[in-house]
């Protein structure tokens, strides 16, 4: 047998020692006599908490006697260990050790009093000395803890240590039944975590008022916290039609911050029930669903586009744009074809990007029952695919009408703008030379090449020039050549003369064109509508900037917009200048301020010979830049909205620079070229 060392072999004397004094004395509590067990329960006493184990086995074969004794002793054991357990966690939390020493004496007193005040006390030092007060309220009355409770969750709520789960289920097991007081469930919810679902549920279970309340809080608590919009979601399936209303009032303004918060799949019940409520309620319910990232959400999202609400199949296609459904896109491709949702269905397929949405776009761009292309191109540009330009062309060759030709080009002038290389050159001189079978196409080709074309482009225009059908390509030739070229065609008279002045307008010198323009009929109307007007029926740019614009004007036909110009111009003691791209009417001042206008261009768009049409009439800033939105990305700073613009007229394929030159000149706004978008802000 191997020999203990000394100083174990004593300890374990020592222990069987201890062991046969303690089990003596427990037999001592049986004894008859008052005094033996008297002297043997103040000698246990001393030793506990140390032989509760001990207690627990004599306890069983005790006398009655030697029990209610051992009852107490195990009582004063757990009352020691209870001390100082609630003592350690208080230094744990960082009170000092004198103040919990004295926290625990009062704590375990015989005054009630003490005790409440001690309870409290731990409570105000939320939420760090919560185990502290969970500890010491297992030996307190339910009245007191609740008070502690109530008071812990305001101290936690105004250190914002919020959510504190243990204390939410701790003051919901004692809440009243069945009313609760509105500081009770003001500290239940001050506490609660609103993301969770299992506390979500809880929160139903509350009183009416209650149920209240926590629709209120979780609106408060979106804007920072959007998980809230669980609890929302279970409160718009209440009982009460009140607390339902509420709750979808709140689920409409949650929608557009839930984009980055994924739903229980506990929710999916409550939305499921939700949407066979009222058109109020599926509505808001549906706006959630369709922005949040869950794969339930997300599903459920991909079946709105199959519902008999417009307001629902919108946030469908919105939802399979979002989170690039890529089995939505045969859908959405038919949607793409209904006036209804043609331009959603082509912003999400555009988000989608993959090859089966770029088809469904292009089956959408050919297809005869398109009710309106606008929002198709767009997408198409946006992608910024290779294949972009060819599916435009290819439209431009299948459309029937000169205005649905007239649309693809401003998108192809876009796209050019970025990119125009021999490939885009080529394609259109094809388009050009089939002149006899698609005139309409051809001249949209020639005016193109006329924007963007090289030495190349201009070859096949000039070879045009030999055969009948030079018309369609003089002014894109002249504005290639020059000024000088646009000049002897002018000379030369009949039809192509009108084409020439209109391309020698556009390189600096509208008066040609204001000459040859003669009004179609008598226009009558005030003056800012008059000149449009009259501008339009003579198919050339006239603008006054700064004028009366409800003064009545009388235009007669057969004259000529030169004549007209003059006229306006001495009438409002203005000037009158044709060499700046368009016939403008204006004060000395505002045209200093037109010359001394520049637009700056990073390069990422190619403007300076596209060319736009644009209509005044005294609308904002804004208004008229949207017309130029099929040739552009914008961004308009926010103070830049509603601000005025006061020009009357019309500026008719002028070029892109001093159209946004007049605007900014005109408007008081600095509009430059930045990474391929028109970025439009106040003036310093």
């Amino acid at each position: 047998m191997r020999r203990l060392p000394p100083p174990l072999l004593l300890v374990l004397l020592v222990s069987a020692l201890f062991a046969d004094q303690t089990d003596q004395l427990i037999r001592q509590l049986s004894s008859d006599d008052y005094a033996t067990r008297k002297a043997a329960f103040i000698q246990l006493a001393k030793m506990c908490p140390a032989i509760q184990q001990r207690l627990l086995r004599a306890q069983k074969d005790a006398t009655p006697q030697a029990r209610y004794c051992i009852a107490k002793l195990l009582r004063l054991c757990h009352i020691r260990r209870q001390q100082e357990r609630v003592r350690k966690l208080l230094l744990d939390a960082g009170i000092g050790e004198r103040e919990a020493s004295r926290t625990v004496r009062m704590l375990f007193g015989t005054g009630r009093g003490m005790r409440v005040a001690a309870l409290m006390g731990i409570a105000k030092g939320a939420p760090k000395t919560l185990p502290a007060l969970f500890a010491a309220a297992e030996d307190m009355d339910e009245q007191a803890v609740m008070q502690a409770l109530v008071l812990a969750a305001h101290a936690c709520a105004s250190a914002n240590r919020v959510p504190q789960k243990r204390l939410f289920w701790a003051l919901f097991e004692r809440r009243p039944k069945p009313k609760q007081p509105q500081q009770s469930v003001n500290a239940l919810l001050a506490v609660a975590d609103l993301g969770d679902a299992e506390t979500a549920e809880a929160i139903a279970q509350l009183c009416t008022d209650g149920r209240r309340l926590a629709v209120a809080e979780a609106r408060i608590r979106l804007s920072k916290n959007p998980s809230a919009v669980s609890t929302l979601l279970r409160l718009a399936v209440d009982e009460n039609a009140d607390v339902r209303q509420q709750a979808a009032l709140c689920l409409q303004t949650a929608a557009a911050i839930c984009d980055a918060i994924p739903l229980p799949e506990a929710c999916r019940k409550w939305v499921e029930k939700a949407l066979r409520g009222d058109d109020a309620m599926r509505r808001a319910v549906a706006a959630v669903v369709a922005r949040c990232p869950s794969n339930w959400t997300k599903t459920m999202a991909l079946s709105f586009l199959d519902s008999t609400d417009e307001e629902i199949v919108v946030l469908g296609i919105e939802a399979a744009g979002r989170w690039k459904m890529k089995e939505a896109v045969a859908r959405l491709g038919a949607l793409a074809l209904e006036a209804r949702f043609t331009k959603e269905a082509a912003e999400a397929l555009a988000k989608i990007g993959q090859q089966e949405a770029v088809q469904a776009l292009k089956h959408a761009a050919f297809h005869s029952n398109t009710p309106y292309r606008a929002p198709i191109y767009e997408a198409l540009i946006k992608l910024q695919k290779q294949r972009t330009a060819d599916i435009l062309l290819a439209a431009l060759l299948r459309l029937k009408t000169l205005q649905e030709k007239r649309e693809v080009e401003n998108y192809l002038a876009r796209l050019f703008a970025r990119h125009f290389g021999k490939e885009e050159e080529k394609a259109l001189i094809g388009v050009l030379r089939k002149v006899g079978s698609d005139a309409a196409a051809a001249v949209v080709a020639a005016d193109l090449l006329g924007q963007f074309g090289s030495k190349e482009a201009e070859k096949a225009l000039a070879q045009l020039l030999k055969t009948p059908n030079r018309l369609l390509v003089v002014k894109p030739y002249c504005l290639m050549r020059g000024a000088e070229e646009a000049r002897k065609w002018v000379i030369r008279g009949g039809m192509e003369s009108f084409r020439a002045a209109e391309a020698l307008a556009v390189l600096g010198n509208a008066e040609p064109l204001l000459r040859l323009s003669r009004l179609q009929e008598s226009i009558t109307a005030p003056l800012k509508e008059a000149v449009r007007n009259a501008a339009a029926s003579a198919h050339a740019s006239l603008v006054l900037w700064n004028a009366n614009p409800n003064e009545v004007l009388s235009l007669k036909k057969d004259e000529s917009l030169y004549t007209i110009a003059q006229r306006l111009a001495k009438k409002h003691n203005l000037l009158l200048r044709t060499d700046l791209g368009l016939a403008l009417i204006t004060s000395k001042d505002n045209l200093a301020k037109f010359v001394a206008t520049t637009i700056h261009n990073d390069g990422s768009l190619q403007v300076q010979r596209m060319l736009a049409t644009v209509v005044l009439d005294g609308g904002s800033v804004e208004q008229a830049l949207g017309q130029l939105s099929s040739l552009f990305e914008m961004r308009v700073a926010k103070e830049v909205v509603g601000r005025k613009l006061p020009l009357y007229g019309l500026m008719l394929q002028v070029r892109v620079p001093d159209v946004l030159r007049l605007i900014s000149a005109a408007g008081g706004v600095q509009i430059r070229i930045e990474k391929g978008k028109l970025v439009v802000e106040a003036e310093n």
